[in-house]
């Protein structure tokens, strides 16, 4: 940004506001690019700290509706990703887990994986 600035820090940071932090509606409503919006992020810590709050907003409204979607709906999706990403501490989760204890005991020394090695009698 070289030269005269076209827009102020705090014209970047009403336009986040009014567009819940979405870079590409700031630009269409500022007339820029949308490198120019991130342009002032990069440069001013006050215009990128407006866009993430309004990031961190968002996502408290997506929670809340999440949390709706589970007590009041009682809806089967809701609860099964509330399980899977809240809850996986608790066992609730789609990964596979392998334990490698012997006998509830931590294996002793490093554990190396080799890759397979053909062991056929083709050669």
């Amino acid at each position: 940004m070289a030269g005269k600035q076209k827009y102020t820090a705090e014209e970047l940071i009403a336009a986040a506001q009014a567009t819940g932090g979405n870079k590409s509606a700031v630009a269409r409503k500022l007339n820029c690019d949308r490198q120019t919006v991130q342009n002032y992020c990069n440069r001013y810590v006050t215009v990128d700290r407006a866009f993430e709050q309004e990031r961190q907003k968002m996502i408290d409204w997506a929670e809340s509706g999440l949390r709706d979607a589970v007590i009041t709906h009682k809806e089967p999706w809701a609860i099964k990703f509330t399980l899977a990403t809240i809850g996986k501490d608790r066992g609730y989760t789609e990964e596979k887990r392998v334990d490698l204890t012997s006998k509830g005991e931590q294996i002793p020394g490093p554990v190396i994986f080799l890759p397979a090695v053909d062991q056929s009698d083709d050669g």
